[in-house]
């Protein structure tokens, strides 16, 4: 007999992994598999940004959240918000609320309500619309 806490992990992309537990309800976790890699440079933590919300977009997992900044390629890169390239780009488009930029100004921003109110097709919605705007950044060289 599994315990409460019985749970597998399932790798199901280069860098991620989704946790599948039985309290989750049927449910799942992907989480950045930040064990075994941790972006170098911009442009591999934006490939595993990519990634991340083109597993999300695909709605293959009944997800139960997305891991947030744990899970982002940009987050794990950067030292801070502002020098990551979602601040950079929405800082000087957009304003929501008082929240100048980042990623409260992208699509982003309705990801985890849909969540919460276990909607996946507005998670399936959201989550390409991110993909989407994901793709319309610039990424600068590094040198």
């Amino acid at each position: 007999m599994r315990g409460l806490f019985y749970h597998r992990r399932t790798r199901v992309s280069k860098h991620f992994v989704v946790t599948h537990a039985d309290w989750l309800e049927g449910g799942c976790w992907l989480t950045f598999d930040t064990y075994n890699f941790k972006p170098q440079n911009l442009q591999e933590a934006y490939e595993c940004v990519l990634e991340k919300w083109s597993l999300l977009a695909s709605g293959q997992f009944y997800l139960l959240g997305d891991g947030g900044s744990d899970s982002c390629g940009f987050c794990q890169y950067t030292e801070s918000c502002r020098e990551c390239p979602i601040y950079i780009a929405t800082s000087r488009r957009h304003v929501i609320g008082n929240v100048l930029g980042g990623c409260n100004a992208t699509p982003y921003y309705h990801y985890p309500a849909a969540i919460r109110a276990k909607d996946q097709q507005v998670a399936v919605v959201v989550a390409r619309e991110m993909l989407e705007f994901l793709l319309t950044l610039e990424i600068p060289q590094e040198k």
